[in-house]
């Protein structure tokens, strides 16, 4: 009698070796509904349960196409929510804008710039804000790309990965991956031109 419902591990094998795109696509239906429910669960937000969903299934589809083998796909599917939730919260957590406590002295408003959630350091820079800012735009023009640009001011400036997303056309996966992958050299940048500003730790 022919099973109606192949294992996972056949699916997956039947994509690899055979190229078998209906195999992945019945895989995926199998699991999308319910990774959808966990991800709702966990951050209430429709928009971003279903972006976290899809960078799952796009970080399994890599897993898949690299011909490496997955011994239990509920297993690795549970492993990826749980790095892909993680990630999600890092990246809410990470202070895209650097965290300051602005202090007006007259016309002059100095800030105490903390760079502990960005870059894991304890150090803090005052520095008057206009010059802070100033820093900030030099430092982001300063990268090659356009689009990396644009990623970074925006989530310089405050904006959330799934705003950053849809302003520029891309995933959140995208978004957040641009800033991770560029934020220490934008930071090194930034410290260099701050040189000779009061560091406090």
């Amino acid at each position: 009698m022919q099973q109606d419902y192949p294992p996972d591990e056949t699916l997956i094998q039947k994509y690899q070796q055979l190229g078998d795109i209906g195999s992945l696509d019945l895989l995926f239906q199998r699991y999308l509904k319910k990774t959808y429910s966990f991800f709702l669960g966990q951050v209430n937000n429709r928009d971003d349960a279903a972006d976290l969903a899809q960078d799952v299934f796009v970080k399994i589809t890599r897993k898949i196409n690299s011909g490496e083998q997955i011994n239990s796909f509920q297993d690795y599917l549970f492993i990826c929510c749980r790095h892909t939730f993680l990630d999600y919260l890092r990246q809410k957590k990470s202070a895209a804008r650097f965290q300051s406590a602005a202090t007006s002295d007259g016309e002059n408003s100095v800030a105490l710039v903390s760079f502990a959630k960005w870059a894991n350091s304890e150090a803090a820079i005052s520095i008057p804000e206009e010059e802070l800012e100033r820093a900030i735009e030099v430092c982001i023009a300063s990268f090659a790309s356009e689009k990396v640009r644009n990623i970074l001011s925006d989530y310089v400036h405050g904006y959330s990965l799934k705003e950053i997303a849809r302003r520029h056309d891309c995933p959140v996966g995208t978004a957040g991956s641009t800033w991770h992958r560029n934020k220490e050299g934008l930071l090194q940048c930034i410290l260099k031109k701050l040189e000779g500003c009061e560091i406090k730790s």
